[in-house]
């Protein structure tokens, strides 16, 4: 194809310059690996019944091997591959624009797409590390256009949540041991391993061990096995010690507990150094994606503590009675984050345009903009201290934007909740309008665009009111939030201002953070959404006639910005200081008389976490005693597993014990009684 608009390029003038004048036929070379020719005529072979053909076909490589590169990062056959239209996988690829899409493909159905699909020619894997066979995206084209080969288990896209680990930095073939460098080592029972004959390779068989307990196909220990040499396993280990200091010192405590020989801990750390110099391993763990650790401890203890009740919550319904119904939402959002050197992070989640007819939806839009984009304010509004009520607008917004925006995280709608299902936009903005209606600045006057947009700092106060989210507070400008007393804010987690016009100032200017809040007091509020909002016409009488446009960002390590503007189903990242930018065109900024602009910034306390609060809770939510801890290690004593006739005497009162410390070489026993009269101690080691 490149041949029919090679010439059309070639000319393209920008500011002077022809940045694809040096394009040839051949160079640079295509992303795609067009296998168009090569699978018809595979099933043309196949087809025509011929046994030469039959044996040419078999034995044309470029289709018998799994050469095909999912969007998803598996690999497939050409011949057993599913496609996906090229347009959406173009738009997942440039973030920095917004294409027109000629398909009817979603794009959120390439939101968890590999940000490793694309690499440069010599860095894709190879089968059989044969240079020949490489594993490259690759395309057709059918008579509904080109089309993009997935795997037969993708086609079309796929809309879960997934995980991506760093790229191995020389290939990928794994040692046939799991990794002994780690404070918990896998060790699977392995009956038969795999092994190589003539033409194929045996399966590998494991034992399952099964009783009242559970199933098991390995052993976790604490110690490694060091007795196998194995040059892929000194690769592992050399990108394991690569940047972690944690492990570093981890081999200095096995060291000195005599679990590792001085000489083996030297080698790893001196071996690490020559193989992985400094900087070698950022290219391949650029696009990893992982879970935060405040939002793993956040789903693990949500998922420990509530595992009783499955995550439910007391909601008043119609006949003002109290129910116990579950979440019809998620705990917390926006939970994959990636590595990123250029500070973007994982791309945001679009939201619907919110279009009925003639609706006043500017508020119904930013409410959704600024919970979907901030997951501490979402958290805020889930973890109410209050019960959710039928005539609130939380329950029923929150199922929304989890249907609408996270629709790839499947939660069914309990029986009793009184948050059914909001299926239309017009029946959002009149339930959001309706349970926080705001007054208008006029007594119903309909010239005032107030009232008629529904959208004031007023109806803000009444969202985020203080009797059910005290923890929000509402300012009208930055300079407003900063007169205000620093001690108020102590037990605030979010500012959100609402004001006319362009924000004049976005931070303390003075103190050199232009997009933070820094109270006297030493807290910090740093900037994480903006939302610009403009009334077309304000005599059109169309409440629903407005452009909104959206920035947001992660914060802390991700400084960048994304953005989406109202028409758009894609959030792309900007590419300027977007503070910056609105602060210069604040100053050139005309304002018409029939236009009504309002923006809204949310800010979130910038905290350290507290390590040992988090650690004493998980610890609790395996069965731990928080309340009592031993002074050999400040660890909550832990549930015994002794046999019971095994099980020696609690230090205290002699019976028999019940939770020990989780510290092997500690002798420390308490029963249950003792453990009750315990009130915040500290216990002494037994000697």
């Amino acid at each position: 194809m490149r041949e029919w608009w090679i010439d059309a390029i070639r000319s393209i003038n920008v500011h002077g310059s022809y940045p694809y004048a040096q394009c040839e036929l051949t160079s640079p070379p295509s992303i795609f690996l067009d296998q168009t020719d090569s699978l018809s005529k595979f099933e043309a072979d196949l087809d025509s019944g011929d046994l030469d053909r039959l044996l040419a076909a078999l034995d044309n490589k470029d289709i018998m091997n799994a050469n095909v590169l999912c969007p998803f990062g598996c690999t497939e056959f050409c011949f057993k591959a599913d496609v996906i239209d090229w347009d959406v996988i173009l738009q997942r690829y440039f973030l920095d624009t917004v294409l027109p899409l000629y398909s009817k493909s979603k794009h959120v159905n390439l939101y968890s797409m590999s940000p490793h699909y694309f690499r440069d020619k010599d860095d894709y894997d190879y089968i059989m590390l044969n240079d020949r066979w490489p594993i490259r995206p690759t395309i057709i084209f059918t008579n509904d256009g080109p089309k993009v080969l997935t795997c037969r288990h993708h086609g079309g896209g796929d809309d879960h949540l997934r995980l991506y680990p760093p790229r191995p930095p020389r290939h990928n073939l794994s040692a046939d041991q799991t990794d002994q460098l780690s404070h918990c080592v896998i060790n699977p029972h392995i009956a038969c391993s795999t092994k190589q004959n003539k033409f194929t390779t045996t399966h590998s068989m494991a034992r399952q061990y099964g009783g009242f307990s559970g199933l098991d196909t390995m052993n976790v220990s604490t110690t490694g096995d060091w007795s196998k040499p194995s040059v892929l396993m000194a690769e592992h280990e050399s990108n394991i010690i690569h940047g972690r200091d944690d492990l570093v010192h981890w081999l200095s405590l096995q060291v000195q507990a005599k679990k590792i020989h001085p000489e083996l801990a030297n080698n790893l750390i001196a071996l690490s150094e020559a193989m992985t110099p400094k900087g070698l391993l950022d290219k391949y763990r650029q696009g990893a994606t992982f879970v935060p650790f405040a939002d793993s401890v956040k789903l693990h203890l949500a998922q420990s503590f509530d595992e009783g009740n499955a995550g439910m919550i007391t909601a008043i319904n119609s006949r003002n009675e109290s129910v116990q119904c579950r979440r019809s939402w998620a705990r917390t959002v926006n939970i994959v984050q990636m590595e990123d050197t250029t500070r973007f992070g994982y791309q945001f989640c679009s939201i619907p345009a919110l279009s009925p007819h003639r609706k006043a939806g500017m508020m119904a839009w930013t409410l959704c903009s600024i919970l979907s984009s901030v997951k501490e304010l979402w958290h805020t509004i889930d973890s109410m201290t209050v019960p959710f009520r039928h005539n609130g607008w939380e329950g029923y917004l929150l199922t929304f934007i989890q249907t609408q925006v996270f629709s790839f995280q499947t939660i069914r709608l309990d029986p009793k909740s009184p948050f059914k299902k909001i299926t239309t936009f017009t029946s959002l903005i009149d339930m959001i309008n309706k349970f926080a209606h705001a007054t208008p600045n006029i007594d119903e006057d309909d010239t005032d665009p107030f009232h008629l947009y529904q959208f004031s700092i007023e109806f803000m106060r009444n969202i985020f009111s203080s009797t059910h989210h005290p923890t929000i507070s509402v300012s009208n400008s930055v300079i407003d939030a900063l007169s205000i007393d620093g001690s108020l804010y102590e037990d605030k987690n979010a500012i959100v201002i609402v004001g006319s016009d362009l924000p004049d100032d976005f931070g303390n200017n003075d103190v050199g953070s232009p997009d933070k809040i820094v109270l006297d007091n030493g807290s910090s509020f740093e900037l994480r959404s903006i939302v610009l909002l403009r009334g077309k016409d304000f005599y059109s009488r169309n409440a629903n006639k407005f452009e909104a446009i959206r920035y947001m960002r992660h914060g802390g390590h991700y400084s960048n910005w994304w953005k989406q503007e109202r028409p758009d189903n894609v959030v792309t990242r900007c590419s300027q200081n977007i503070v910056a930018e609105l602060l210069g065109n604040r100053q050139n900024n005309e304002s018409s008389p029939s236009q009504f602009e309002q923006h809204v910034l949310v800010y979130v306390k910038e905290e350290t976490p507290d390590v040992d609060q988090w650690r004493n809770k998980i610890l609790q939510s395996v069965g731990g005693m928080p309340h009592v801890q031993c002074a050999c290690n400040q660890f909550p004593l832990i549930p015994s597993n002794a046999q019971p006739g095994k099980k020696e005497k609690c230090y205290k009162c002699h019976k028999v014990e019940s939770f020990v410390c989780c510290n092997r070489d500690c002798p420390l026993r308490m029963c249950k009684s003792a453990i009750l009269c315990c009130q915040q101690i500290l216990l002494q080691r037994l000697i």
